[in-house]
């Protein structure tokens, strides 16, 4: 949770104004705190450093600290290695028990980067991007394929080498599971593809429009350009632009698609009807089955947050979760019984292992264990 918000969480809470499952949020961390704590200090040892550690966020000056447990509150997001995250559990009022047991240790760890990322190039052949050094990578319609670092690629005109032929000389950027990688497009257009996600595009931008197609996820900061619109095919929407910045969430198994704008303005199309919406920065498009667009205000910046690392929750169910950490750790979930009744707020850096990521349902009792079968890695999610 970012500090602006947990100062407004905590002014709240002291007023009286916090909704139910905000005044949860704010119990589950103190009460878990008082449980597991282990505290060797005199109080008035413990309040000096609380005090201390408090003053590392920038509190405005008309907010006040009237008791222990709000510093408290402050230290656990601020120093905590893996952020916590924040849970409204629909039970019983007032039981706040937390179980931090699983069924079962796992010897190995599980760690993102297990697949592989490659680009196929307009002749067929591939070139595996992980193995690959830093450097030239092909050659094709006039300019040269760089590897810049790892995770990144660009194309740079040949100057007097270039022939156009949009739509003979295509690249399929594709991720792996548990890999994510950016693209410099010919146009100047960058292009962040997350996890299992692909990209189709020219390798230089002819004829009145620039067009490419996703599969996945995808975040673009596209290069201006009036006199060329910039068009992103996926397999439900396509969406129009001239330069701005949006993230497009297509994958398969989401219940939606969610385009997201950021900066500028873009036109989304819904193909089989040909209804559009247009979105403003902060803006969110959401296209289920059988639906037309609901456009709502969402928090654009926890919409890219695996663009930085992270895993970012925001009132996120466990269906939601179980996607995303499959798409980044390559393993199958199952759910044994009925799926749990929990929403989740919170950060986790896509670095962290597998089991580190767990602890997100772990902190709040959901169990859960590994089955190792050769290759395949499947999560039993299991509740009480």
């Amino acid at each position: 949770m970012e500090e602006d918000r947990l100062k407004a969480l905590i002014k709240r809470y002291e007023s009286g104004q916090c909704s139910k499952a905000e005044k949860e949020m704010v119990e589950v961390l103190y009460h878990d705190y008082i449980q597991n704590a282990k505290i060797d200090l005199s109080a008035e040892q413990i309040s000096e450093d609380l005090e201390a550690v408090y003053k590392k966020l920038p509190v405005p000056a008309p907010f006040k600290i009237n008791s222990q447990w709000v510093r408290i509150a402050a230290i656990l997001v601020l120093v905590g290695g893996l952020s916590l995250l924040y849970s409204r559990i629909n039970q019983n009022p007032g039981h706040l028990t937390v179980s931090r047991k699983s069924l079962a240790v796992q010897k190995k760890e599980i760690i993102p980067h297990s697949a592989q990322s490659y680009l196929t190039l307009s002749d067929g052949s591939s070139v595996v991007l992980d193995d690959a050094p830093v450097g030239k990578l092909a050659m094709q319609d006039g300019y040269e394929i760089v590897k810049v670092k790892e995770g990144l690629i660009a194309y740079r005109n040949i100057a007097g080498k270039r022939t156009d032929h949009q739509g003979y000389n295509t690249n399929v950027l594709t991720t792996g599971k548990g890999i994510q990688y950016q693209v410099s497009l010919a146009d100047g257009t960058n292009v962040w593809i997350n996890a299992a996600s692909s990209l189709k595009y020219p390798t230089s931008f002819t004829g009145s429009e620039r067009q490419v197609e996703l599969t996945g996820e995808g975040y673009f900061e596209v290069f201006r350009n009036v006199s060329k619109p910039f068009v992103v095919h996926t397999g439900r929407q396509n969406v129009e632009v001239l330069g701005t910045h949006f993230n497009i969430n297509s994958y398969a198994d989401e219940p939606a698609v969610r385009t997201t704008l950021l900066e500028g303005k873009v036109k989304v199309v819904e193909l089989k009807t040909n209804s559009s919406a247009i979105l403003l920065p902060g803006e969110q498009s959401v296209l289920a089955d059988n639906t037309k667009f609901k456009v709502a205000q969402v928090n654009a910046g926890n919409t890219v947050a695996w663009k930085n690392g992270l895993f970012q929750f925001e009132d996120s169910d466990i269906q939601t979760i179980m996607r995303q950490l499959s798409r980044w750790y390559n393993v199958e979930f199952e759910i044994e019984g009925k799926v749990p009744d929990v929403k989740l707020w919170g950060e986790v850096h896509r670095n962290a292992s597998f089991e580190k990521a767990m602890e997100v349902l772990v902190f709040f009792g959901i169990e859960y264990k590994v089955l190792n079968k050769g290759e395949t890695r499947k999560v039993i999610i299991k509740t009480k």
